[in-house]
């Protein structure tokens, strides 16, 4: 197999996520290639399982295959299926299209799944379509504890707090 490079990639690559949205996946030649799939034994595939997420119901399930499904041990790579809570340490660039290997995670789904990830997604296509992204989904503030422009932030979000919420105690006292 190649040698593995590890590219350092920025936390929310916007070429990944539109490679997500193409009809076509982008499929890297490595795994064009064809090679046996790798089984505990010939008769059984292999899954493996760590704690967390529900993962005591989806090992029930298992068990009740247990015909043609062997339990792995947590640290081997010749898994047909891998349940985990967290995508983090799911190297998605070692799991083979050819030999049918599954985890409960997608790659990149933080674009998605995360409330900042969806809403620069948002953000950006909105932008795209010169529509405003606040008429789709909520006010939003990104407020990142590392950044230099964290305080600024944070007191631009305080004041628009603060408007928000007297505006809405005149709107209530209006009511009454």
């Amino acid at each position: 197999p190649p040698p593995i490079v590890k590219k350092k990639r920025r936390h929310y690559p916007r070429k990944a996520a539109q490679n997500i949205m193409k009809e076509e996946p982008i499929v890297p030649e490595r795994l064009k290639q064809k090679s046996k799939p790798v089984f505990i034994s010939d008769d059984f595939y292999s899954f493996v399982i760590t704690a967390g997420n529900n993962s005591q119901i989806i090992k029930r399930c298992f068990e009740k295959r247990m015909d043609y499904w062997k339990e792995a041990p947590l640290f081997c790579t010749a898994f047909q299926f891998k349940w985990q809570p967290f995508s983090k340490g799911i190297r998605f660039d070692q799991i083979s299209l050819s030999q049918k290997q599954m985890v409960n995670h997608f790659e990149f789904h933080h674009e998605l799944t995360t409330k900042d990830g969806l809403f620069r997604n948002m953000f950006n296509h909105a932008e795209s379509k010169r529509v405003n992204v606040f008429d789709f989904i909520p006010l939003t503030f990104l407020l990142d504890v590392d950044s230099k422009t964290y305080y600024n932030d944070f007191e631009k979000f305080l004041h628009c707090y603060n408007t928000i919420e007297a505006v809405k105690g005149n709107f209530d006292k209006t009511e009454t």
